[in-house]
């Protein structure tokens, strides 16, 4: 029984029409293999995720301690004899980016699928293709895997996994809770319209830059006449790269060249368009993937430096921390105290951003802030310091409407000769930063009770009673009594200091006295060199 047209299927159709026929080729099948952009986004973010150190640590945060060997180290260095540590890497973010979720079975040196625990550990890691999971789901609990292979395309035969056999990492999808959602399902519709732009434009080129002609003729040829125009329109235009040949028509034939409509006219626009959607999909500035010329030109380095450091720390960032949670079974396989993470500050970028923090850490430093905060807020990697607690400001620095103690009215105290005992006790005391009540520094109120102890003995000194031999112009029992309950020392060390800079003061004064001579004037010169 002979079909009618249109009992045929759809190609046998077009075929009986004449049409073109609905080729392969011409759709968007495998869009990272077909789209150039999504192809570039992909391997971008795929690349530099790969180049980013990955750690082993026992212990996490500050004070952990690096691994740069063991079983653990090995696993990481090389996750498969088949798969090198870069290759790794890029086939779990490919998958990501292109299915949405990774699928990596743990294996022991036969290949074979190992249940993660503490007393299981893996000789190898094997990222599989999701397209060949199935999950397998009984009374809303997933049970397992049912893992479809090819012979000779998959590294695993067919087979049903256990969950605790599957490492299985998904992005967030609400209409399937067990898989993730793919970003190429949102970037198919720009990558689809992307490459039939290009294969349109593929089709241009092959046809020397012309978008077709129309012959027009004022009579009906029959269908001998119609083969031997459209052969002599094949015979003009042959190939791409050859010259167009002359044309010759007869019977009133008419060649027209369509002109251009809006849209074709807009044509490089809408392929920009599509870029930049497939871009913004994947969080790839087009900077990163050599698309923004103009940008370059206008910024001259710094706008795409800039572009590539907050991609960095924002999609290349994220991307590291899912894949640190989703292969930590893994790492605590071969103990519970270890850690796995990518050292994003080892990256050069990252490094000279944290120079640039430092800048600003250096203002925020001289604000008061203390050291440790800075260094917390700001990340910038130090070790906490011991004094880091205690901010600091700069010296001279006072509150508005304080009035200042009449011997810290200089700017600078007196410099003192280096080999006098005083003013190196002096300057040891003006070192503490301790504050009394009153708001008065440590070395304000010495100062002041050193006033008063020479008012003292200047007291003493020009009295009737004084003789030169006498020498209680000093007594330094009570100047001690005096000066510690003036001063009130916090420490050992501050009152070491202060006794003996009496001790050192008792002395100057029994050589003054002992010389003779104008003893009031060699008295006062003692306390100037205070």
């Amino acid at each position: 029984m002979t079909k009618s047209v249109t009992d045929m299927s759809p190609w046998a159709q077009s075929w009986m029409r004449g049409g073109d026929l609905d080729d392969s080729s011409n759709r968007l099948i495998a869009p990272y293999s077909q789209s150039a952009w999504i192809y570039v986004a992909i391997s971008v973010l795929a690349e530099n995720v790969a180049q980013v150190p990955f750690r082993i640590s026992r212990g996490y945060g500050e004070g952990r301690e690096i691994l740069t060997e063991g079983p653990v180290v090995d696993l990481f260095q090389r996750p498969h004899r088949m798969m090198s540590r870069a290759m790794f890497w890029e086939t779990l973010v490919s998958w990501d980016a292109l299915r949405g979720e990774i699928f990596v079975a743990p294996v022991d040196e036969n290949d074979r699928p190992l249940p993660l625990g503490r007393h299981v550990q893996p000789t190898g890691m094997i990222p599989l293709n999701p397209d060949n999971f199935f999950h397998l789901v009984q009374d809303e609990r997933l049970v397992g895997w049912r893992y479809r292979a090819i012979n000779g395309l998959s590294p695993l035969p067919e087979q049903v996994l256990l969950p605790e056999e599957v490492i299985h990492a998904r992005n967030f999808n609400p209409y399937l809770f067990w898989r993730g959602l793919s970003p190429l399902t949102v970037a198919m519709l720009a990558g689809a319209s992307d490459y039939a732009a290009a294969q349109y434009m593929k089709g241009l080129m092959l046809n020397n830059g012309d978008a077709g002609m129309v012959v027009t003729t004022d009579q009906l040829p029959d269908e001998r006449q119609r083969e031997q125009i459209l052969a002599a329109l094949r015979d003009r235009k042959r190939r791409a790269g050859t010259a167009d040949r002359p044309l010759f028509l007869w019977g009133g034939a008419k060649v027209t060249t369509p002109t251009m409509a809006g849209a074709d006219a807009l044509f490089i626009e809408h392929r920009k368009l599509n870029r930049q959607e497939i871009c913004s999909i994947y969080k790839v500035p087009e900077s990163i993937i050599g698309a923004a010329d103009q940008r370059n030109s206008l910024g001259g380095g710094g706008a795409v430096a800039q572009d590539r450091l907050t991609f960095i720390e924002n999609t290349i960032s994220a991307l590291c921390h899912r894949l640190e949670a989703a292969l930590e079974p893994v790492v605590k396989s071969f103990g519970p105290d270890l850690h796995g993470w990518f050292d994003l500050d080892s990256l050069p970028i990252m490094q000279q951003a944290r120079l640039q923090r430092l800048t600003t850490a250096q203002k925020a430093f001289a604000m008061g802030v203390p050291f440790n905060a800075i260094n917390e807020v700001y990340r910038l990697g130090f070790q906490p310091l011991p004094w880091g607690g205690r901010g600091y400001v700069a010296k001279g620095l006072m509150e508005i409407g304080e009035t200042p103690a009449p011997s810290t009215l200089h700017a600078q105290p007196p410099k003192l000769k280096s080999e006098d005992a005083i003013g190196r006790m002096l300057a040891l005391v003006e070192s503490f930063e301790l504050k009394v009540e009153s708001g008065e520094t440590m070395p304000g109120r010495l100062r002041k009770f050193l006033f008063e102890q020479r008012n003292r003995v200047l007291e003493k000194v020009q009295s009737s009673e004084f003789k030169v031999q006498s020498f209680g112009v000093f007594d330094i029992e009570t100047e001690n009594r005096l000066l510690l309950e003036r001063m009130k020392p916090a420490t050992e060390e501050e009152k070491v200091a202060l006794l003996g800079m009496n001790r050192r003061t008792a002395e100057l004064l029994g050589e003054a006295v002992a010389g003779g001579g104008d003893v009031v004037a060699r008295v006062k010169k003692v306390f100037r060199n205070q």
